[in-house]
């Protein structure tokens, strides 16, 4: 305030006067606060709605497909982490990226937040978790709850402020329990997430009585004679694709995906389809599973089990012998499963480790035969080759894991991973080609990295020692052989961190915008309708325009549902994947606070806010060096030290140093831990 005064030029008996005017302007939302010493006016009729995203400084960010709008922590005090608001765009008279002024807060859709209970005197505390804030409130309804014990979690609800003095007041709506019980913490994670344990019950009844949807004579195809093969991981829940591979009469490869069609279950508007809707996506957890559909249809009526005809939508690709497509087409059809193997198991049969009949083996074999080709014809014409390491985890019935591995990545993984790729590219080819690339669709869509994630990657390389200035970071062969020359020099937590700078998130979208890190022009997702909604209306989709009326016109009648159900899809897609990545954290966490006295090897992978991360090796869990740990963070960029601010160093560590290091603290609400060097 007082610097826009000056600059006005008034005398400084006016800036009472000035004062008050600015406040009444700020009051009626004609001018806004950005940060501590910025004002903004916001821009007329330019409005955003979207989820606020938190973070531990108390601003935060509305993500939209091309940017991040900037909310301050002035603004921001009004809301809570994963609150749907409405905001106004603000000039603030400069590029330094959009500010937002939050216009609406949607309070009937807030969630609950996550809390650890503790007790004070009389009293009855709550540490409480936003986004990655946290404060304390006080509980006013403690006396209805028997035995609320201090350190159980449990769910409250949104006080009315979160200012720290005085604390805010709130009820108590759900007491979870102990965290370190099985599955009680992951359950809190995803009830205040927004999911809920319980599939809504008309739906479920309605799956009970279930009849299909009758096809119209002769139009679906029968494969039953077809050797076709389900490959999933051995504890799989439901089975929805599968696969044929066979010569035709001109020797050309007829590669077949046989995906359960699950659409003709589901009938647009029902109970089923709403809640299928609004869940989005199956999550898998640790302990938890909460189908997308009833479990009726995924374990019965639609699993692709071994010796039953099954409904399918038959994705046929024919290729000649060095694996060019030569013709696609969609068919309704009837299969029946010859094999479900596990990928360990068809990966043992592969090596010849594990017996089998004989077109078994004929089969898999011909089939790894035209997977590796059409890899390499994906990587020749621009894909990225993100190949990186996934946690596993072996359990004895307990809370704990009892140990942490690394997933082995098979061949069979690789096959079953590039025939779905081509199914799904040659659908959204096959509706394009029909009605042309400005029909709305169902696309998934995945935008190059932005000029801002190449800055900052090509920082953090420097600080390496590598030489990829942004301009030489846009293309996907060049970010393939950056990688390629990192991996060569350093290990992989490195590399999956700079995975994660790299790319952006990718989404759905009614038009095709491409795929860069798939290197396709068109693509989506149609092989997973039982985990996926987006699939399931592509199939509702195929079967309204490409099968029953092939001359339909009124294709772009779809394009306002379908964007908003593509931006719904996204944003749930959003809140799961982050799900998912805390549960895996939480379970580390686990894991290593029984092994407290244990010393571990861990690599700086990245230094932010005066911090350096650690990746403890082999157990995808990362932490952070305590702040007086005596260690300076060593840049190959700028040829100098930085040591956490106010700490005096005597070791230097650059990024992908290795370090033994013994854990410090856990922190299981925020997921944060601290590390101390040996």
């Amino acid at each position: 305030m007082k610097g826009l005064f000056r600059k006005l030029d008034y005398h400084r008996n006016q800036y009472p006067e000035y004062r008050a005017a600015l406040q009444h302007l700020i009051d009626n939302g004609q001018v806004i606060r950005i940060g501590r010493r910025q004002l903004g006016i916001p821009q007329k009729q330019k409005t955003v709605r979207g989820r606020l995203r938190l973070t531990p400084h108390g601003y935060g960010f509305v993500d939209r497909e091309e940017d991040s709008i900037f909310i301050s922590a002035a603004e921001a005090r009004q809301a809570y982490d994963g609150d749907e608001i409405e905001v106004s765009i603000v000039d603030v008279g400069h590029s330094a990226g959009p500010a937002g002024h939050i216009i609406s807060v949607d309070e009937e859709k807030r969630l609950p937040l996550l809390a650890r209970l503790r007790h004070r005197g009389g009293e009855t505390l709550a540490d409480v978790k936003t986004g990655d804030m946290f404060f304390t409130v006080r509980i006013d309804n403690a006396l209805e709850f028997d035995k609320l014990k201090s350190g159980n979690w449990a769910l409250v609800e949104a006080p009315e402020s979160r200012k720290r003095h005085p604390i805010p007041s709130c009820d108590l709506k759900r007491q979870l329990g102990n965290p370190f019980e099985k599955g009680v913490a992951e359950r809190g994670l995803l009830l205040s997430s927004g999911f809920d344990e319980t599939y809504p019950p008309n739906a479920v009844k309605e799956s009970e009585v279930l009849k299909v949807t009758p096809t119209r004579h002769g139009i679906r195809r029968d494969l039953t004679n077809e050797f076709v093969v389900t490959i999933d991981p051995a504890d799989a829940k439901d089975h929805d694709d599968a696969v044929s591979l066979r010569r035709d009469d001109q020797g050309n490869w007829l590669l077949g995906i046989h995906i359960a069609d699950i659409s003709r279950y589901v009938p647009e508007g029902s109970e089923i389809d709403k809640a299928a809707r609004e869940r989005g996506f199956s999550v898998y957890l640790q302990h938890h599973h909460l189908p997308m559909l009833p479990p009726r249809l995924p374990g019965e009526l639609c699993s692709l089990k071994t010796g039953k005809d099954r409904l399918a939508l038959s994705v046929l690709i024919t290729l000649s012998k060095d694996a060019t497509v030569l013709k696609t087409e969609i068919t309704p059809s009837k299969v029946r499963i010859r094999k479900l193997l596990s990928y360990v198991d068809a990966q043992d049969i592969l090596d010849g480790k594990m017996e089998s009949d004989p077109e078994t083996v004929n089969a898999l074999r011909t089939m790894w035969s035209l997977a590796s080709k059409l890899n390499k014809q994906r990587l020749k014409e621009g894909g990225v080759e993100f190949d990186l390491p996934e946690a596993g985890f072996r359990w004895d019935g307990g809370a704990v894991p009892r140990k942490i591995f690394r997933q082995p990545r098979l061949q069979t993984h690789r096959l079953i991973e590039e025939f779905m790729l081509a199914a799904n590219r040659a659908v959204a080819e096959i509706w394009t080609e029909k009605f042309g690339a400005g029909a709305p669709y169902i696309y998934r869509v995945h935008e190059p990295p932005s000029a801002e994630k190449r800055q900052r990657l090509s920082d953090y390389l420097a600080d390496a020692g590598f030489d990829w200035p942004p301009e030489k970071l846009t293309t996907a062969k060049q970010i393939t052989e950056m990688l390629d020359e990192v991996y060569r020099r350093f290990p992989i937590e490195v590399t999956s961190n700079i995975a994660r700078k790299t790319l952006m998130l990718a989404r759905y979208d009614i038009k095709p915008k491409g795929h860069f890190g798939l290197g396709f022009k068109h693509y989506l997702h149609f092989t997973s309708p039982i985990r996926r909604y987006s699939d399931l209306m592509v199939h509702r989709l195929i079967w309204k325009y490409l099968i029953y009326d092939k001359e339909n016109s009124h294709v772009q009648t779809l394009e306002s549902d379908l964007q908003s159900l593509c931006q719904h899809l996204s944003e749930k897609e959003r809140t799961i994947s982050e799900l998912e990545r805390e549960a895996i954290k939480l379970t580390g966490l686990l894991y290593l606070n029984e092994r407290k006295s244990e010393t571990f090897k861990a690599k700086l992978i990245d230094v932010s806010h005066e911090r350096m991360f650690m990746a403890l090796e082999d157990l995808f869990i990362e932490g952070a060096l305590t702040e007086d740990c005596g260690i300076q963070f060593e840049s190959k960029r700028q040829k100098n030290k930085r040591s956490p601010r106010g700490q005096r160093s005597t070791r230097t560590l650059g990024i992908g140093d290795q370090l033994e290091v013994t854990v410090e603290h856990i922190d299981f609400l925020s997921r944060k831990l601290d590390l101390q060097p040996v």
